[in-house]
C-alpha cells in the first residue's frame, strides 16, 4: 500500500477544508416570524424566532407582534418588528436575546422592517402604516435619521451597509397621503441621496437590497400598467443593478419580488406570483433571471426571504396546501383549515417550522 505524505502546506489546506465542510454541515439556521395563539378567545400574533426549528416566544401573546427581519453577531441574535400598544398601535420594536428595544415614531403606527449591524452598530429600518409624515426612516443605534429631501411618505423596506461604512436604504418614495394618494416609486438611498428606479407612470416598490463590491443590486416590483384612476392591474418582479431594470416575469400576471442576495456572481431573488397553470400565489425564487418554484401550485405559499450559504439556498416563507383563496386565508380561522404554515427551503426541501393548529408565517432567515 503507498503512502501519502502530506507537507505541512497540503496539512494547512486539508483542515482549512474539512473546517469549511463542517461549517456547512453544522450551519445554524436562524428564522423570525410570528405564530398565533388565543387570548381571552381572540387569536393574537406571537412574535417568535426559530433556531435549527427549535421555536423562541419573544412576547406574551397578549397583544400583537411581529417578527419581521433577523440577524446574528458574535453569538447575540436580533430581531426586528413590531409590537402593538392598547390603543392599538403598532410600535416598532427590536430584540437583542430577547431583550425588547422600542423605537420611538411619535405615536405613528410603523413596524421595524429590517435589522443589520456593522461594526457593533445597529441599524432598523421602518416602514410606515399610516401614511404620514415622520422624521424617521431608520434608526442607527437608536437615533432617528431621515432621508426626505421632500414632503413625502417614505417607506424604507430594506438598509444595507458597506465596507466602508456607506449607507444603502431601498423602498418607495410616495407623493400624497391617504385617499389622496398619487404615486408610488421604487427607490433606494446611498448616502443619504435618492436614487429613484421607476417613472410617474407606474407604481414600484423596492423590498430588499444587497451591495456587491460596486454594484447595487434591488429587488421589488413594477405595474404593467400605466396609472388608471390611481389602481394598477399587474405586477412584474424586477430587480435593478445599478439603477437598470431586469425583469424576472411577463406582464400579464402578479409576481412579487421580496427579498435578494448575490454570491459568487449569482444572483437570487425570493418572491411570490400567480403560476402559470393554476394561477395560484405561488412560492418562488429566480437564479440569474431563471425562475424555480418552491411548490406545486396547487395551493397558496409565499417566499419572504432569501440567503444563500456556500452552495446551499434558503428560502423563508408560507405555505397551506389545502387553499389558495385569499379571502378565506384573511380569516385565518382553525376550523377551515386556512391557516399558513411557517416554513423554509434549504435547496427546495420544505422544513416545516409550525403545525396547521395555528396561523403562521416566516418572513425573514439567516444562516451562520
Amino acid at each position: 500500500m503507498r503512502k501519502v505524505l502530506l507537507t505541512p502546506k497540503h496539512t494547512i489546506l486539508f483542515l482549512v477544508f474539512t473546517f469549511s465542510v463542517l461549517q456547512l454541515l453544522n450551519a445554524q439556521v436562524y428564522v423570525t416570524g410570528y405564530e398565533n395563539k388565543s387570548y381571552r378567545d381572540v387569536g393574537v400574533s406571537v412574535a417568535k424566532y426559530w433556531n435549527n426549528g427549535n421555536p423562541v416566544s419573544l412576547t406574551d401573546g397578549k397583544e400583537d407582534a411581529y417578527g419581521k427581519s433577523i440577524t446574528v453577531e458574535n453569538d447575540n441574535i436580533y430581531v426586528a418588528g413590531a409590537t402593538t400598544n392598547t390603543d392599538g398601535v403598532s410600535i416598532p420594536t427590536y430584540w437583542k436575546n430577547e431583550s425588547p428595544t422600542v423605537l420611538n415614531t411619535n405615536g405613528i403606527s410603523a413596524f421595524a422592517n429590517c435589522i443589520i449591524l456593522k461594526n457593533s452598530d445597529v441599524y432598523v429600518s421602518v416602514h410606515n402604516k399610516d401614511w404620514k409624515l415622520t422624521n424617521v426612516d431608520y434608526w442607527k443605534n437608536d437615533i432617528p435619521v431621515s432621508l426626505k429631501q421632500e414632503q413625502a411618505i417614505i417607506n424604507v423596506n430594506s438598509i444595507f451597509v458597506d465596507k466602508n461604512n456607506i449607507v444603502y436604504a431601498a423602498g418607495n418614495h410616495n407623493i400624497g397621503t391617504g385617499d389622496g394618494f398619487i404615486n408610488s416609486r421604487a427607490a433606494y438611498w446611498k448616502g443619504g441621496k435618492e436614487i429613484l428606479l421607476s417613472d410617474t407612470e407606474h407604481n414600484s416598490d423596492a423590498t430588499s437590497i444587497f451591495v456587491n463590491e460596486t454594484d447595487i443590486y434591488v429587488a421589488g416590483c413594477e405595474s404593467s400598467q400605466s396609472k388608471t384612476g390611481g389602481y394598477l392591474e399587474g405586477y412584474v418582479a424586477t430587480y435593478w443593478k445599478n439603477g437598470k431594470a431586469i425583469y424576472m416575469t411577463d406582464k400579464n400576471r402578479y409576481n412579487f419580488a421580496t427579498s435578494i442576495y448575490v454570491s459568487n456572481g449569482d444572483v437570487y431573488v425570493a418572491g411570490y406570483g400567480s403560476d402559470k397553470e393554476t394561477n395560484n400565489e405561488t412560492a418562488k425564487y429566480w437564479k440569474n433571471g431563471n425562475e424555480i418554484q418552491l411548490t406545486d401550485g396547487k395551493g397558496y405559499s409565499r417566499a419572504n426571504s432569501i440567503f444563500v450559504n456556500g452552495n446551499d439556498v434558503y428560502v423563508a416563507g408560507e405555505i397551506n396546501p389545502e387553499t389558495a383563496d385569499p379571502d378565506i386565508l384573511k380569516l385565518a380561522f382553525s376550523e377551515t383549515g386556512a391557516n399558513k404554515i411557517a416554513v423554509y427551503w434549504k435547496n427546495g426541501k420544505l422544513i416545516a417550522l409550525t403545525d396547521k393548529k395555528n396561523d403562521a408565517s416566516a418572513t425573514s432567515i439567516f444562516v451562520k
